[in-house]
């Protein structure tokens, strides 16, 4: 399979697999969702949007979405990749390997790896990006 197509066939499952988890949360009568996005993939997704997109967007703390009457929280958006790796291994949790045959080829690990780069050349930027968007309120 070609990079081209593997990304695209990544993007349709991730999409089904986050419809069967809204759809399995309605059928247990749940009408919240909590996706596990850390601090990383928010900054990661600000670029992604920059770079591919021409726009400056992010995922919202909270979301509802309309057509299943979901709402999806992201309560580990505060907290850097780094600390979710430490917890893992502090307390010994198993670590599902990405079965996706574009896992790692992606332009999102692409980014991964900029902001990684530019943020050991520039200590801090990673902390910055995510500031401009979600600042505390002081």
């Amino acid at each position: 399979m070609k990079n081209e197509k593997k990304v695209l066939h990544a993007r349709y499952v991730q999409k089904m697999r986050k419809g069967a988890l809204n759809d399995y949360a309605k059928q247990i009568g749940c009408n919240k969702v909590a996706y596990a996005h850390h601090m990383d993939d928010i900054i990661e997704t600000m670029f992604l949007s920059m770079f591919y997109e021409g726009q400056f967007y992010s995922f919202a703390p909270v979301t509802h979405l309309d057509r299943s009457g979901i709402t999806v929280i992201r309560p580990l958006m505060y907290v850097p990749e780094a600390n979710v790796i430490g917890f893992l291994h502090k307390y010994h949790l198993p670590l599902v390997k990405n079965p996706c045959p574009a896992d790692g080829e992606t332009k999102r690990e692409y980014v991964k790896q900029l902001v990684q780069q530019i943020n050991l050349e520039n200590p801090g930027v990673k902390k910055n990006a995510f500031s401009m968007q979600y600042a505390p309120a002081e």
